[in-house]
Order: structure tokens, then C-alpha cells, then sequence
């Protein structure tokens, strides 16, 4: 694949070798830029999780990989952040673990890994912003304390670099002599070989100073990482500009101008817009390449810069197998009766997934915004985030929440786009979370800034169907339902259960106790599938109540049981006729499929559990099979 045609998604870090080859992480994944432009990824299999050690690094699965590091032998080191390991890549292609680098309690260090650098020494420096302290790994796997004495806050210039206060830290660099630099966000600090701490730049208050100057009496701002060239050159990164700290201690921005216009591909790397750096390395021969947003940006040794990977978004694989897609915060799912799976995705775009597994884009596009009615869906401009409710209606029409656009889309069977409801009351705009449909194409809308369920009906007229503002101060609707018979199903803000409607309106309080505030959706029997403490639940008509996902943590492994696994935010659910549920999950960047199993266990009918129970934050749940 050509790099600079790619859209891989968010670009964590980026480090480059001296022949020319670009390695980055982005989504669970490491991938090569080689010399020609051509762009393989060599690690990871995009989903997360932690596996594949010994084996071929495109087996192996990686948690959230952030800095990146190369040593004289070729081998690749990731900070494998979710898995609070360093993972090793050799140049044959298969990934490893580095022994000592998954640290023992009680030693202070806390996930997640920030960065890593490589000494010729062979030591290993990770970065752990948590335990305020940067940590050495040995050749020989023996993990230590390096700098930082576990505090907060920025202290002890002139002494060990083991006593003193190194908060926060996140990049790290290594010198040819072997001093270690390290980055706190507004300053560069420096241990010398010996073990003495300085600070090379910066002066501890946050700001945008000092150009031409020196640089220890320059002010940096949200510094997130540092390279050094072969000179002693420093080049910080910071979230809109990459600046240089000479050998002799003068400082200069080099890249990054204006915080808005456009991207500046071709022109000097001080007029180019560098909005959310995370990553910097340099070249021998002084070409420097910066992660930025979804992009992987080149600045020659003249100072011109170029984008090699990535144009801004964070999607692929239309016209593929769905598995193999990128996905970037899926938001909303909905299916229709013949097996098409519908996704919110990328915060301004609809997928579909053909009941083969093939996935393509239906509306939206690149960016966000609210246009395109009466036209294609493909050419309209959609906000679909944070959150979106999806219904489809028995003709295959597609009806969308735009929670920021205040209004219901509907994306005809043809493919037309156009605004079914404006939700919006005098000087009160909505912010609507739940969206479902009954069997007579009425929609209703959980309208939740202005506490209250919305009936849309085919013409796109809307009445109130429930009101809880009166004796109610905080009571919102969030998640909403509707199941074979025609009754709704709400959760509100202020509830351990949900709301029962019939289709007459009269309304009856169910005691399963569910999380308020997360996904449910109700099968044509009148099954509820929600989160609970007790993690992921099926909850009978007569109250009979299964685990089918676990409460617990674990990294998902296909085809294993769904109570074995995880969800960190799952932000949409569906079921389908035959009791399949579809769960998406906004951190995971994925949908996932959970089949039922027979003999679940059960417990007796009729005992919901009380209400009193104690609420605790989401459970992180991830089942795959129940």
C-alpha cells in the first residue's frame, strides 16, 4: 500500500531508522514506511489485546502501543502502553517480550508505559508518567528506579537523578555518550552519565517563549516528546510545534506556525499547521519525521515538509471484510431483518456490513458537519458522535441520531439523505441519546437534555410521549427501546431500573437493577439485554435474569466464552432474531458478536434485585461468545 494513500487512523509515535525506513503505531498496530513510499504493518492485528509472543509479529496482538525505539541491530522496541509491557520486534519479524519489563508489585510502577528509548548499552528507558519515575531494564532483564523518586513536581537539579522530583514524565531519549533526556511537559531534563539531573530547557511555567534564546530560559507548553540527533541536537514536541535546542543550547522553533488553515504540504515546515503531535524522531542525515493527529508529517533537512501517511482520517476497508476495517469510535449499530449491520462510525460517517462480512460506507464522509439533504447520502455531511441512536424501518430506511445537530436524519432505501425532525424546543436545543422504532414506523427519541421521550412519527410530526420534568429534576432519558409488542422501554438518569410504556402510554416501573446510563435495547419477546454489576445481563418478561457477559477484565480472545471476557466503553447494542447481540465499543474501535450458547444459568423468576444496590463505575466487559 502506497503511504501517503493510507488511512490508518490515530498515529501514537514514530521513530526512524537510518536507511531510510519510518515505523509508526497507530490503533493497536506498528506499521513501515520503506524508502520507496511502500507501507506494511509489522506488528499487531488491530485488535487489542496481548498475545503472539514467539511467534510472527502479525499474529500478535498489542494495547494501545505508544513510543517506539530502534536499536544499532535493527530491532524495534514497543511500548506496549495497555499491557504495561515492552515488546521487542527483530528484523526477521517476530515479537517478543523483553524479560523485566513487566514490572512486579510494589516496585510504584503504574500503567500505562509512556515511551521507550534504547542505549547503546543495551538499557532499556521506559517512561512511566504514574509512578513519576523513569525505569531502566537491564541486558539481562533486571528492572530498576532510574530517575525520579516517585513524587510530583520538579526538584533536584544538580543532584542523583534518583532523588529527585520527576512528575509526570512521558518522553525519553538517548544520546551516542548515553545521557538520558526526559520530558515533563513544560521542560527537558537531562541525566548525564554520571547520574546528575539537569534541566536543558524550559523553566517549569507553561508557555510559548524564547525563540533564538537560551533554552533553559525558554517556556515550553504540553510537551508529549523528545529525539536527539547525533550532534546533541534536541527536537521537543509539543502539541503544535517541534522545536530545536542546539548543541549550544539555543532554541528555535523549526515546524508547526498557525493553529488553523491548511496542512501546509509543500511549503516551509514553520507556515504548516501541526495540530495533536505525539511523536518526533530525527535521521542521521537530519530529516525529521513528526506524528500528528492521523498523520505521519516529513520535514527535509532544508525545512520543507511533506505528509507520507495518512490525510486526516481514521477509516479503511470499505469493500472489504468487515474484520479487517478500521474503525474509530463506532458510536451507534442498528440491523435491519436481513442480517445488514449498520454502524456509526468515525464521528461523521454510516457503515454497513452485508450479512457476508463485507463493509462499505452508505452516508457521510470526511468530515463533520450538517448538509447534503435531498442529495446522496454519500456526498451529506453527519455528526455522529458521541453518541447515536440508530432504527431502521421495515422498508429499509435508515433513521440516525445527530446528537450535536439537534435533529433525526433519515438515509432513504435509495440512498437519499435527507432531515426527518428538527429536536429542538424554544431556546432549549435537544441533545437526544436513544433512538427506536415500533412495528408502525413511529419513532421514538430519548431527549435527554430536555428530560423527555419524543414520538416522530412516518410525516416527521412530534409530540411529547413521556414528560419527566414535573417532580423530577434530574430524571433524563438515555437509552430507549421498543420491543415486539409495541412497548417502550427507557432508562433514566436518576434509576437503578427502567420505565415500561405501553402503547397506550401507561407506564410501569421494571426493578431489574441495570447501569442507567449505558446501552440496552429489548428483543420482539420482550427480552432486555443490559449492563449491570453484574456485567453484561438478559433479562426475561417474567424478571428471570442470565450473566451472559463478564463484570470482570480480561483481553478478548475469539470464540472464547463471553464470560471470560471485556468491554471498556461500550457504546451501542443490538440483537438480532435468533438472539444474536452486537456490542460496540468506542475505546476497542470494533463491534463485536456474541453468539448465544445452550443451558445458560438462570436465576429464579421474579426476583430482580433490589434497588439498593451499590452503584460502582461500568465494569470493564468485553464477552465474545455466551
Amino acid at each position: 500500500m502506497v503511504a501517503a494513500q493510507a488511512l490508518v487512523g490515530q498515529v501514537s509515535a514514530v521513530v526512524a531508522d537510518s536507511s531510510g525506513n519510518v515505523y509508526f503505531s497507530a490503533e493497536n498496530c506498528v506499521f513501515k514506511i520503506d524508502s520507496t513510499g511502500e507501507m506494511t504493518r509489522i506488528a499487531g492485528n488491530g485488535r487489542i489485546g496481548y498475545s503472539g509472543d514467539g511467534d510472527s509479529t502479525l499474529n500478535g496482538q498489542l494495547s494501545f502501543p505508544g513510543g517506539l525505539a530502534l536499536d544499532a541491530d535493527g530491532n524495534l522496541y514497543i511500548a506496549d502502553s495497555g499491557n504495561e509491557v515492552i515488546r521487542q520486534v527483530t528484523p526477521d519479524s517476530v515479537i517478543t517480550t523483553i524479560p523485566g519489563s513487566s514490572v512486579p508489585p510494589g516496585l510504584g510502577f503504574l500503567s500505562p508505559i509512556s515511551s521507550v528509548a534504547v542505549a547503546a548499552s543495551g538499557d532499556i528507558l521506559i517512561s512511566n508518567r504514574y509512578s513519576n519515575a523513569v525505569w531502566k531494564v537491564s541486558p539481562l532483564g533486571a528492572i530498576s528506579r532510574f530517575a525520579g523518586n516517585g513524587e510530583g513536581g520538579y526538584s533536584g537539579d544538580g543532584g542523583p537523578a534518583m532523588i529527585a522530583n520527576v512528575g509526570a514524565p512521558l518522553g525519553v531519549a538517548v544520546d551516542a555518550s548515553g545521557n538520558v533526556f526526559i520530558v515533563q511537559s513544560t521542560l527537558v531534563r537531562k541525566v548525564s552519565t554520571a547520574g546528575v539531573i539537569t534541566t536543558v530547557a524550559g523553566t517549569g511555567i507553561s508557555g510559548e517563549s524564547g525563540d533564538g534564546g537560551p533554552a533553559t530560559q525558554a517556556r515550553l507548553s504540553n510537551v508529549v516528546a523528545i529525539a536527539v540527533d547525533s550532534s546533541g541536537a534536541l527536537y521537543i514536541a509539543e502539541f503544535a510545534h517541534i522545536r530545536k535546542v542546539s548543541s549550544d543550547g539555543i532554541i528555535t522553533t523549526i515546524a508547526g506556525g498557525p493553529l488553523v488553515g491548511d496542512p501546509g504540504d509543500g511549503g516551509p515546515a514553520t507556515d504548516a499547521v501541526l495540530i495533536g503531535v505525539t511523536g518526533v524522531s530525527v535521521t542521521p542525515s537530519g530529516d525529521l519525521y513528526i506524528a500528528v493527529s492521523t498523520r505521519v508529517r516529513h520535514v527535509s533537512s532544508s525545512g520543507m515538509i511533506e505528509t507520507i501517511e495518512g490525510n486526516g482520517v481514521s477509516y479503511t476497508g470499505d469493500g472489504g471484510p468487515a474484520t479487517s476495517a478500521q474503525l474509530n469510535a463506532p458510536s451507534g449499530i442498528t440491523l435491519d431483518p436481513g442480517g445488514n449491520l449498520y454502524v456509526a462510525d468515525n464521528g461523521s460517517r454510516i457503515r454497513e456490513v452485508s450479512p457476508a462480512g463485507v463493509i462499505a460506507t452508505i452516508a457521510g464522509g470526511q468530515s463533520f458537519g450538517y448538509s447534503g439533504d435531498g442529495g446522496p447520502a454519500t456526498d451529506a455531511r453527519m455528526q455522529v458522535y458521541p453518541l447515536t441512536g440508530m432504527a431502521i424501518d421495515l422498508p429499509g430506511n435508515l433513521f440516525v441520531i445527530e446528537q450535536l445537530n439537534s435533529c433525526v436524519r433519515k438515509i432513504s432505501a435509495q440512498g437519499a439523505v435527507s432531515t426527518l425532525a428538527l429536536l429542538t424546543l424554544p431556546f432549549y436545543p435537544a441533545f437526544p441519546n436513544g433512538l427506536a422504532i415500533n412495528g408502525n414506523g413511529d419513532l421514538f427519541v430519548a431527549d435527554t437534555k430536555n428530560r423527555l421521550v419524543r414520538r416522530v412519527d412516518s410525516a416527521g410530526n412530534i409530540s411529547t410521549f413521556a414528560n419527566s420534568n414535573f417532580n423530577f429534576h434530574d430524571r433524563s432519558p438515555y437509552a430507549i427501546a421498543v420491543d415486539g409488542a409495541n412497548n417502550v422501554y427507557v432508562s433514566y438518569s436518576d434509576a437503578d431500573g427502567l420505565t415500561e410504556y405501553a402503547p397506550n402510554g401507561d407506564s410501569t416501573e421494571l426493578a431489574p437493577a441495570v447501569f442507567a446510563t449505558t446501552p440496552m435495547t429489548v428483543d420482539d419477546a420482550g427480552n432486555i439485554y443490559a449492563f449491570s454489576n453484574d456485567g453484561l445481563v438478559k433479562i426475561a418478561p417474567d424478571g428471570a435474569t442470565t450473566a451472559i457477559g463478564s463484570g470482570g477484565y480480561s483481553f478478548p480472545v475469539d470464540g472464547a466464552s463471553a464470560l471470560t471476557g471485556a468491554f471498556i466503553v461500550p457504546s451501542a447494542i443490538a440483537v438480532d432474531s435468533i438472539g444474536n447481540v452486537f456490542i460496540a465499543d468506542s475505546v476497542f474501535n470494533a463491534v463485536f458478536k456474541l453468539h448465544p450458547l445452550p443451558a445458560p444459568v438462570s436465576t429464579p423468576p421474579n426476583t430482580f434485585p433490589s434497588k439498593n444496590v451499590e452503584r460502582r463505575p461500568l465494569p470493564l466487559m468485553r464477552p465474545l461468545d455466551w
